[in-house]
């Protein structure tokens, strides 16, 4: 398995560099398909890579952020909402924060998202990640930097609304 860092277009074939990974880390307590909580693995590249790296937000710090804060996803995932279309491009969507309490609803997830879990949404639809993003950042920017505060790992329906 390779990754490819750097790339912001899989048409241009100079694009970024590809790395081999080394070894793969799936958390200890990922359930799958049971549930979706703990749905984060990590990879050990071959070689290091010289790039910066991203701050990450903890857990208590995400919890002060204001409901509707905008955060972004960035992927390669699905651009269609009925069908399926993979783009060349790395594609970047702009969504809210919302409650879990929100997500949970009946009409919405229904009790699947943990404590463990952020939720980033419309509920009007619209606007989403879709298949292809899980594991892709969700981040936000703050004083003219991005910090991560989480990964994209499931949905239901790409862009439906709530």
């Amino acid at each position: 398995m390779e990754v490819l860092i750097g790339a912001d277009n899989f048409a241009d074939t100079t694009s970024g560099t590809c790395v081999a990974v080394k070894y793969i880390y799936v958390h200890n307590e990922y359930n799958s398909p049971v549930e979706t909580n703990n749905d984060i693995a990590l990879l050990e590249l071959v070689n290091s890579v010289d790039l910066p790296a991203i701050k990450v937000i903890g857990k208590s710090e995400a919890e002060k952020l204001n409901l509707s804060t905008i955060l972004t996803v960035t992927g390669w995932g699905n651009v269609l909402t009925d069908g399926v279309e993979y783009p060349n491009e790395l594609m970047k969507v702009e969504v809210p924060l919302v409650s879990n309490a929100t997500c949970n609803l009946a009409a919405s997830y229904n009790g699947d998202i943990t404590e463990a879990m952020i939720c980033a949404s419309y509920q009007k639809g619209g606007k989403d990640s879709c298949q292809g993003d899980s594991g892709d950042s969700l981040v936000l920017k703050r004083e003219g930097e991005y910090v991560q505060l989480g990964v994209v790992s499931f949905g239901d329906g790409c862009g439906t609304a709530r």
